[in-house]
């Protein structure tokens, strides 16, 4: 059977199965930010990794595509300006208060905290460095099957068997290496739905130097994104909020005069979720790791993820290239580098969506201060573990108190 292997130009071409090794060092099944990141990390070391894709690059992938600086940051090389469609160097955050206004807060700063990309074009660009890495791309290539043995993980694929020492779930939350690996399901995911708006020139213009955010409804968070030729709307609400999210995005557009401005017959619109959660029991089981958001790493406010896809991954791919006890060596990397900045950002989030009337109070004292803290923290400078002692010196230590804030 031939299989069909992208090469470094994007180009699909077919090979031959007999030059596949037969046993692999890693296979990651997922060709987004996470996979690619842990196949360019591995593969840059001379370990013979296997990057599989269900789908065949380019393709569409639901997401605002918004890449903040901690992201950038993470890339595993430098951003190519071909994929930038905006730099966006102020944002505005907004959120209705109790009397039904809205207070809105806007951010300045000489670099850029949000550069919008499409995610298509960014993920193809991602695997084929991977490839340059050294690291085999297999596209149409659907997992079907798993079992791990003591040293090695047989995968059933649509090009065949494969076998590997180790292997990453790089495919998303509804991981199918999750579910065939016995990994416990995500318990807490936010329903997220988003709309690809057509626009002109001048209506893109409006939003394109200054992305929206907005905290809407007490249990909701929305966005518009501008690209090139279109907007990209969503909203994201927690499980307990219980909102219906297209009536609650259509609302939204009107208040921002979008529904008028804008023909909603040419808009496509998808749905996703976004993991609030880590999983339950580590995100190692045996010879199998997971990363972004199949390990459940995401944050947990503004539903950004590819930050931590990035991260995951290259820390997963350096753990399996080092050798050893990889999956303890990747569990400790997670523990010291990732999950306690997830852990404050889950109780921040807790106040923010759990208890609206308080955070609403908090926001329209507090907001400048808070939305520049934030701006801080999307842009890597700021780890949510020591926002608790930025917030200190804004805000009344007795206002921390009732928060529920760890302060000094």
């Amino acid at each position: 059977m031939a299989i069909v292997e992208g090469d470094s130009n994007g180009c699909n071409v077919r090979i031959d199965p007999v030059s596949k090794p037969n046993l692999w060092d890693l296979v990651v099944v997922g060709a987004g930010p996470a996979g690619s990141a842990a196949a360019f990390a591995c593969a840059r070391n001379g370990r013979q990794v296997l990057l599989l894709e269900r789908h065949s690059l380019p393709r569409y992938k639901t997401c605002g595509g918004g890449l903040v600086g901690k992201a950038i940051r993470a890339l595993p090389t430098p951003l190519s300006p071909s994929l930038i469609e905006h730099q966006c160097r102020a944002a505005r955050m907004g959120i209705r208060l109790a009397d039904g206004q809205e207070a809105g807060f806007t951010v300045r700063r000489p670099q850029a905290i949000v550069t919008m990309t499409m995610r298509s074009a960014l993920d193809h660009a991602l695997a084929r460095q991977a490839q340059e890495a050294g690291a085999r791309l297999w596209q149409d290539c659907p997992l079907t099957g798993l079992a791990t043995h003591r040293d090695h993980v047989e995968l059933q694929t649509g090009q065949g068997t494969i076998r590997t020492r180790w292997l990453i779930g790089a495919d998303g939350v509804g991981s199918t290496v999750a579910r065939l690996g016995g990994f416990p399901r995500l318990t807490q995911v936010a329903p997220a739905l988003e709309w690809e708006l057509p626009a002109t020139h001048q209506q893109v213009r409006q939003y394109a130097d200054c992305p929206h955010f907005d905290f809407v409804d007490g249990h909701s968070y929305a966005w518009v994104f501008a690209k090139q030729s279109h907007l990209s709307v969503g909203i994201m609400t927690v499980p307990q909020g219980g909102t219906a999210l297209k009536c609650a995005l259509s609302a939204y557009l009107n208040e921002r005069g979008i529904h008028h401005k804008f023909n909603l017959e040419g808009a496509s619109f998808h749905g996703h979720r976004i993991p609030l959660l880590p999983r339950a029991g580590g995100a190692v089981r045996r010879r199998i790791l997971l990363v972004g958001d199949a390990a459940g790493l995401a944050d947990p406010i503004t539903g950004e993820g590819i930050s931590y896809a990035l991260h995951s991954g290259k820390l997963a791919g350096q753990a399996i290239a080092r050798g050893g006890n990889c999956g303890a060596r990747y569990t400790d990397q997670l523990s010291h580098q990732l999950l306690p900045d997830l852990a404050v950002a889950r109780e921040l989030a807790r106040l923010l969506y759990g208890q609206p009337r308080l955070s609403r109070w908090v926001m329209a004292h507090f907001g400048q201060s808070i939305c520049n803290l934030m701006a801080q923290v999307m842009a890597g400078e700021l780890p949510y573990r020591d926002l608790s002692g930025a917030l200190f010196s804004r805000l009344p230590g007795g206002l921390l108190r009732r928060l529920g804030l760890p302060y000094r």
